[in-house]
């Protein structure tokens, strides 16, 4: 009589599993539409893949795989690894290419106070729109994923009580943006200083320096095209008032000339010299300091009503 042999052998080859995979965005943490290409020993897999859709293939634990993905606005992703039986849903994380943010608050220049209730924009010359939100009691926006060196603008509205205000900047890989932006209630009549406008001693030609802020002012007047300017000019106590007033007037209406080149209708801004009428330091001329004489010497510009009845 014959023995039986009894054999067995063990499964090298072990099977294979169902693997899926879910592209996202490293930041945000939100689904990602990705070319998604894998290079396994088998050969190439690839599908285009829909936000929120995954990849799916058959791995086998141990093998080794390579996966790369490409999206718009995202740099390349590739990796290599190892299969194992726990890969039943990977999350790739894609890295955009611009995480950078800007945030900030809208604040009432005078009080210094977050606003609520104002419209804040932020866009590109091409007319692609990355922010639109009205402000809550922080007064607070942000918005991040913004394009990478490109002139973008940043706009806040809370009309008709205050003034538009548009600002242009740019975003950098080095830096998140913190921006506040300072807007100034409408007071008719109320007077408000210009920074630096400067004129050569007894000469009243626009200067290069003096055009910059000139042109703030002009920026001004097209974010809030119903507004009527008038620009006053005011000099020192030295030299003789009548000359001063003169000097003024001429530069005034110079500087209201250069807005009106630059595209403002004539009749929403005049220029009025006023001398040495109206000082802000009122020492003895022969002993105010350089510093006073500065203070005195200014430009000024005030909202005298509106194009349309309010």
């Amino acid at each position: 009589m014959r023995d039986n042999d009894i054999y067995y052998f063990i499964n090298q080859k072990p099977a294979s599993f169902f693997a899926k995979f879910k592209i996202i965005d490293s930041v945000e943490r939100t689904s990602v539409a990705a070319e998604i290409s894998m290079l396994t020993a088998n050969g190439t897999i690839g599908q285009a893949v829909d936000s929120g859709g995954v990849f799916k293939t058959r791995l086998k634990p141990g093998r080794e795989f390579n996966i790369s993905a490409k999206a718009v606005n995202y740099h390349p992703y590739t990796s290599t690894r190892l299969a194992t039986d726990a890969d039943t849903l990977v999350y790739l994380e894609m890295i955009p290419k611009s995480r950078k943010c800007i945030e900030g608050k809208i604040i009432d220049k005078e009080t210094n106070l977050p606003l609520v209730g104002v419209k804040v924009a932020i866009y590109d010359e091409d007319g692609n729109n990355y922010l639109n939100l009205i402000t809550d009691e922080s007064g607070s926006y942000k918005v991040c994923q913004l394009p990478l060196d490109k002139d973008l603008y940043i706009g806040a509205e809370k009309r008709p009580e205050y003034f538009t205000n548009t600002e242009r900047f740019r975003v950098s890989i080095e830096n998140d943006i913190k921006k506040d932006l300072l807007t100034q209630k409408i007071v008719i009549g109320k007077a408000i200083k210009i920074d630096n406008i400067y004129f050569d001693a007894g000469k009243f030609n626009v200067r290069d320096d003096a055009a910059v802020e000139l042109d703030k002012l002009v920026n001004l007047m097209k974010a809030n095209p119903d507004i009527i300017i008038e620009l006053d000019s005011h000099t020192d106590c030295n030299g003789s008032s009548s000359s001063n007033l003169i000097l003024s007037d001429k530069r005034a209406k110079s500087s209201a000339a250069y807005i009106v080149s630059k595209g403002i209708a004539a009749n929403r801004i005049k220029g009025k010299g006023l001398g040495e009428t109206k000082l802000i330091k009122t020492c003895k001329c022969e002993e105010c300091s350089e510093e006073e004489h500065a203070e005195n010497r200014r430009t000024e510009f005030k909202v005298t009503g509106f194009t349309k009845k309010k």
